[in-house]
């Protein structure tokens, strides 16, 4: 199913679809949709998965006008012409790399509706227009007072879902989702307003490559790179920017593998070889490039294709086709960012040696009138079907959506048009390449912030005045940006009702060129202009002053431009019809860049507008002709971003809800004439650029990708919220930052001879803590081999990871669910980490199980009669023996000897009895080749007698000592250190002292402690137990220990009464994760002392210091960030008190 706005079928409710996961941040407080809580993410039947997050609509008004239609405030109106207008919202969302996005499905789940008091009446969305102001209507629509009574007599509300326009798509290697929201629905017969209070969005999709790992490959089968430093500004305002990083670790993993190249940005010159061989300046244009840091590659027809020819063809169609193919395939492999095509635009009269061919699109194929639309931006969007119907017919408003046209540039397509190979032609190429690098190598600059606009009315009864855009421009572009400005306006002389409401510099007549100052071709032949506007009635040669009635002459025409400065080449953003019509040779656009201009947007067929006062937000909404020109122009001097990186924001950022194609149209139509690359401070560092952007971020420090695209620029940075600086720390274009969270990153571009950078900013925020896990039993010892221990946590949603060896949890380790239970074997650690997605991970809890076993006793007796009597001594686990024995009278039962286990424990080994016939002696063992050599001799194997343990390492194991007595053959075992410090001290008796044999115990109950290391530390600091399965004290060194797997962390006591009680407390800080541990005192020494939960409240590069910031006698959590200059508080029950103070080291000393 196709998702456009024509689509809104489905239930007010929503339905289930496929779905998406990404990762929402906290969003500004703006109008409009606000997130209540971090986004749940949740698998449903593979290969899908669903992310839903739950939302409100704030600070989105309806008020009554004085006419008592409803005045709505607070977000874009939009609707179908004739169709109630209503405010809108579009959210963009990054997806995840596997996201199949010709399957993403977008709904709204249990939302909360309220009807708003009253009876409204909502104005109906206004016609689109041509030149002249002729409305249109979509086809069969009942028009009644501007009503389409189709929409307006029908008892329901609408629309009839809260859903709009969906559009998933990809941008080089990210992907991603474009949704409309409506916070409003209207009944225009019962009158009623309804409104959305809050819901949950839901994005759903399937899995594109289940498992393996391949290349991301786009929708058109090429590569898609992560290159492409300007393309930040399809980015720019995605809600969920922090997914990038989540995103990158995924492609990073071999899943998803994102191809790069280590080569510098790039710009395709894409020619024939007639033209190329044949142009003088062709090759200085490439080694000026070169030397600007930019790569050409020059690029021809040929037979096949290669990194230097795509296929020839015999068509235009053909011809186009195989261009945009050679780009799918090569720019990623090459980091081609922008296209310069040279060549004859013609879309349909081909000729081999000069075609470079437009191409011929449909986006109003549904329509009866005005279907076709010569465009470059087919080559531009890259990684869409053009023809995603199957239709054969390319570039239909049906084409567009997720998995066909998703709007998003992948490279910036400018042309020279070059007509055919002779001298004339051949000679405007090669002027404006010198022209291009002139302008890009010019010193002087000053003369560029000069903007020369001029507009007329655009229909017969007067309602669109275009000064009301020209207007706009110059209050809120020209005047803060220090530019001047030339504005001519009509002001009643040829009609009076073509009379402005808005003052201009001069009144605009339309004359014979250069006649006096109401002439806009006076004032720009005469003046020197950086940026030149209008709003006019355009023809192929010629643009308009006035309507039908009020027409007033030309405005400008192509005969003018012979007659600019060239030395002062313009910028042209002509707000008209078919001045860029590319079938004539002539046209007023073309003539403009041979002679005046430096680059045109330039209208190849007619544009649209909206049959209303022109407004800012138009863009995001209809992507009417006048924003259009308006915001290429605008980013252009408010962010000096070349002409064709300025057009990729707009075609990104351009709403397309005039679903008959008129949206689309316009986007295809406005081509850019001249080099794509050139800005208009050309002297001037471009803005670094960050990816990814400000927002809300998991972990403790986000990797910032910082760009600048002026070949050799130094990029000057500052993570603690100052102004970078000359001496500040630097990372060359493409590097990575480290920004601990929290943190204000600020970048700045110098570059000797160039004026610097405008300052670029972002905050970065941390996400919220999981809740550490708690376990239940929490520690302690246990009877078993194993102990089952319920893991919860409080935060919803969350799945906690978890180990039992003492590792440190990680995402890939063994999980379970809040209220799951884990077997822990015995003795063990367990330890447990709570993740959620779009959440900073938990801290870990860990906690030691030791194991109570129960042991038997060793019995121990000694023959003392003949002739049984050995002079010898007996171990035995069996009682049996023992009573046999004891009853003959030639032994002697001596007691219990030690205490032994008579089934194998873990770290125990096998304890052999052997008895030699001949001497009447047993021999004990654990060594099984000593034990097997004998059994070789004349010693007879009695097997396994008990378990015994190699070393000391549970905890009150003893060593048993083992004699010999050369002369009587006997071995003697004890455990008794006096009996072996006797028979040491009496070598008459004959014994020999041959060390520990093995280790046993002095008492039946045994306590197996996990990490005999943690027998290292006492654990006792003062006299008082601390309670802790990883915190040790070392009385020796008065230092603490956080015991990580076998590393010793040390941290940082900050005492202080933390509870209140009087009584001065342990807090530990651990400056790596931030972590605080903080154990409550008690009067009683003899009460053990037991830690909290670890508080994550700090990191890297904090101090900790101790103090109470309120006074209240409590102490606080203070941490103070040296580098930043910044402090943080909280308190233990984690109420923020301070954050991000600035505040100098000295005075927080003080």
């Amino acid at each position: 199913m196709k998702i456009v706005a024509l689509d809104r079928i489905r239930n007010w409710l929503g339905i289930a679809f496929m779905l998406i996961g990404l990762c929402l941040p906290s969003l500004p407080a703006h109008a409009g949709f606000q997130m209540l809580a971090l986004p749940q993410m949740s698998n449903l039947s593979d290969p899908a998965g669903e992310l839903s997050v739950t939302f409100s609509i704030t600070d989105v008004s309806v008020t009554v006008e004085h006419d008592g239609t409803a005045l709505f405030e607070g977000l874009p109106l939009v609707g179908e012409p004739g169709h109630p207008e209503l405010p809108v919202q579009t959210l963009r969302i990054l997806l995840p790399p596997d996201a199949k996005v010709e399957t993403v499905k977008v709904f709204i789940r249990d939302v909360v509706l309220r009807d708003i008091p009253g009876y409204w009446d909502v104005h109906p969305a206004p016609a689109y227009c041509m030149s002249a102001g002729t409305q249109i209507w979509p086809e069969n629509s009942r028009i009644i007072d501007g009503k389409d009574m189709d929409a307006y007599s029908v008892d329901v509300f609408q629309p009839d879902t809260p859903v709009g326009q969906v559009i998933a798509g990809a941008c080089r290697q990210w992907k991603l989702a474009s949704v409309e929201i409506f916070p409003f629905c209207y009944n225009p017969v019962s009158k009623q307003l309804r409104f959305i209070e809050s819901g949950e969005l839901v994005l759903q999709y399937e899995q594109d490559v289940p498992s393996g790992t391949m290349a991301a490959v786009s929708a058109t089968g090429g590569s898609r790179s992560t290159g492409g430093s300007k393309y930040r500004n399809v980015l720019s305002d995605v809600i969920n920017p922090e997914a990038m990083s989540v995103y990158d670790l995924r492609i990073d993993s071999g899943k998803f593998r994102a191809l790069t190249s280590t080569t510098d940005s790039a710009i395709a010159v894409i020619t024939t070889d007639a033209i190329g061989s044949q142009s003088d300046r062709l090759t200085d244009f490439k080694t000026a490039k070169n030397a600007m840091g930019l790569n050409v590659y020059i690029v021809t027809e040929g037979t096949s294709e290669d990194s230097e020819h795509y296929v020839s063809g015999t068509t235009c169609n053909e011809r186009a086709d195989n261009i945009r193919s050679w780009l799918v395939n090569y720019y990623v492999s090459l980091e081609i960012e922008y296209v310069l095509l040279i060549g004859n635009p013609h879309p349909t009269t081909f000729a081999s040696s000069h075609s470079v061919p437009m191409k011929m699109c449909y986006p109003r194929n549904s329509q009866t009138s005005y279907k076709e639309a010569p465009t470059d931006m087919y080559f531009a969007e890259l990684t869409g079907n053009w023809d995603n119907n199957g239709n054969g017919i390319y570039g239909e408003f049906e084409d567009v959506g997720s998995g066909g046209i998703d709007m998003m540039c992948e490279v910036a397509v400018g042309r020279i048009p070059v007509y055919d190979t002779g001298s004339s032609q051949i000679g405007f190429l090669d002027a404006i390449l010198d022209k291009s690098i002139a302008y890009e190598l010019a010193s002087d600059e000053s003369w560029r912030k000069n903007f020369l606009g001029s507009a007329s009315f655009q229909d017969d009864d007067f309602e669109v005045d275009g000064a009301e855009m020209i207007q706009h421009f110059w209050t809120n572009i020209c005047l803060p940006k220090d530019w001047s400005s030339t504005r001519l306006y009509q002001q009643g002389t040829r009609h009076s009702s073509c009379d402005s409401v808005y003052d201009s510099d001069y009144e605009l007549r339309g004359a014979a060129y250069g006649q006096d100052v109401n002439h806009h071709d006076y004032h720009w032949k005469n003046g020197q202009f950086g940026v030149v506007m209008w709003w006019g009635h355009g023809a192929a040669t010629a643009t308009q002053v006035g309507p039908n009635i009020a027409a007033d002459g030309m405005l400008f025409q192509n005969t003018h431009a012979s007659q600019l400065n060239d030395s002062y080449p313009s910028f042209l953003f002509p707000n008209s019809c078919n001045n860029g019509y590319p079938e004539n040779n002539n046209n007023l656009c073309v003539s403009v860049l041979r002679n005046g201009g430096i680059a045109t947007l330039s209208p190849s067929r007619v544009t649209w507008y909206a049959k209303a006062k022109w407004q800012s937000y138009f863009l995001s909404v209809y992507s009417d002709n006048a924003s259009m020109n308006y915001n290429v122009a605008k980013r252009m001097v408010e962010l000096n971003e070349s002409i064709g990186d300025a057009s990729v924001w707009v075609h990104a950022k351009g709403g397309l809800n005039w679903t008959t194609g008129s949206s689309l149209m316009n986007h295809l139509v406005f081509n850019i004439y001249g080099d794509p690359s050139v800005r208009i401070q050309a002297s001037t560092v471009e803005t670094p650029a960050f990816l990814p952007g400000g927002g809300t971020y998991v972990g403790a420090d986000v990797q910032v990708t910082i760009t600048c695209t002026t070949p050799g620029a130094t990029i000057r940075y500052t993570t603690d919220g100052t102004e970078p600086i000359e001496s500040s720390a630097s990372v060359s274009s493409g590097g990575t930052v480290n920004v601990s969270l929290p943190g204000i990153l600020k970048a700045k571009g110098f570059k000797p001879g160039m004026n610097d950078s405008l300052t670029q900013r972002a905050e970065y925020i941390a996400a919220e803590l999981v809740a550490t896990p708690t376990f239940d039993p929490s520690g302690g010892d246990h009877v078993g081999a194993s102990v089952n221990v319920t893991v919860s946590c409080e935060t919803s949603g969350a799945l906690i990871r978890y180990t039992t060896e003492g590792t440190e949890p990680i995402e890939s380790s063994a999980s379970v669910n809040s209220g799951g239970t884990v077997n822990v074997p015995l003795p063990g650690i367990l330890k447990a980490k709570a993740y959620k997605f779009g959440m900073n991970p938990s801290g870990i809890k860990s906690a030691d199980y030791t194991r109570k076993m129960v042991s038997k006793s060793v019995y121990r007796l000694y023959s003392i009669g003949a002739p049984e009597s050995t002079g010898t001594h007996l171990w035995t686990l069996n009682e049996t023996e023992r009573d046999v024995l004891s009853s003959w009278p030639s032994w002697r039962y001596e007691g219990v000897a030690w205490y032994a286990f008579p089934s194998a424990q873990v770290g125990s080994v096998s304890l052999y009895r052997l008895y030699e016939p001949n001497i009447r002696r047993h021999l004990y063992t654990m060594n099984e080749i000593e034990y097997q050599y004998l059994a070789t001799k004349t010693w007879n194997q009695e097997g396994v007698q008990y378990y015994v343990y190699p070393d000391d390492a549970v905890d009150g194991s003893v060593p048993a000592h083992r004699f010999y007595n050369e002369s009587n053959k006997n071995h003697h075992f004890t455990i008794d250190e006096n009996e072996k410090d006797t028979i040491i001290a009496a070598p008459e008796w004959g014994y020999t002292y041959e060390g520990i044999a093995f280790y046993v115990f002095s008492q039946s109950e045994v306590v197996s402690k996990s990490l005999a290391t943690f027998a290292d530390l006492t654990g006792e600091i003062s006299g008082k137990e601390v309670i802790s399965a990883n915190i040790r004290y070392d009385s020796q060194k008065g230092a603490w220990y956080l015991l990580c797997e076998s590393e010793m962390i040390g941290l940082t006591n900050v005492p202080g009464d933390y509870n209140g009680d009087g009584i001065e407390d342990i807090a530990l800080y651990e400056e790596v994760s931030g972590n605080w541990f903080i154990a409550f005192a008690e009067a009683d020494d003899s009460i053990p002392l037991s830690f909290i939960d670890p508080i994550q409240f700090g990191g890297s590069g904090f101090t900790p210091l101790p103090g109470d910031f309120n006074h209240d006698g409590v102490s606080d959590l203070f941490v103070y960030h040296e580098e930043a200059g910044r402090l943080y508080v909280l308190t233990v029950d984690g109420e923020i008190l301070i954050w991000g103070l600035e505040l100098e080291k000295d005075v927080l000393f003080e």
